[in-house]
């Protein structure tokens, strides 16, 4: 990786470590929704594969080293062991998801996909939290606790995602350095 997709990765990984604290208690459930998955997929678009990948392992080891960088200000390693922990773990599967197909093309061919991809992403976050949350509560109370209640803020997170990309598309590409996306552009 280069020097400026490093740079990236970082503000991508301190952009996630912020939008955890833009949360909020959903009635029903012990897990907030938070902001965080629209940093995850606008890191696969905006970095491609490696940086976004690069993106989720910076934010998880920041957490487990002991930054209040998670939902909530928590900290260290026993928050992957507890009821969001699965959801964090999903964050690299959905932002490698996103960076794989920003990096092959696919992400915005034909350009209604975009929306579908990030939705694509945000259930995949939803089957690995709450596969791995049913462990612990079972299969119906993790859907009911960490899966039903967040479908509708993937619905808008998705569509939130999604209008970004599309918008940083029309913004001049500044120092000649191209995003993931950006490249994808410039290729069709």
């Amino acid at each position: 990786m280069t020097r400026g997709e490093w740079i990236g990765a970082l503000l991508c990984a301190a952009a996630l470590a912020i939008a955890a604290n833009l949360s909020f208690p959903l009635p029903g459930t012990s897990l907030p929704q938070t902001a965080q998955t629209i940093v995850v997929l606008l890191s696969g678009a905006l970095l491609g594969f490696n940086g976004a990948s690069i993106t989720i392992l910076l934010y998880l080891l920041a957490g487990i080293v002991g930054l209040s960088v998670f939902a909530d200000g928590r900290s260290g390693a026993g928050v992957l062991f507890g009821p969001s922990g699965g959801y964090l773990l999903a964050f690299w599967f959905a932002a490698a998801l996103i960076g794989y197909l920003a990096d092959t093309g696919r992400l915005r061919r034909p350009r209604w996909r975009l929306l579908l991809w990030m939705l694509l992403a945000h259930a995949l976050i939803l089957l690995i939290g709450g596969g791995l949350l049913s462990v612990s509560v079972g299969i119906t109370a993790a859907w009911f606790n960490g899966v039903q209640p967040f479908w509708v803020g993937a619905l808008v997170k998705s569509v939130i995602a999604a209008v970004i990309v599309l918008l940083l598309e029309l913004l001049p590409v500044a120092g000649g350095s191209k995003s993931s996306w950006q490249k994808q552009t410039t290729r069709q």
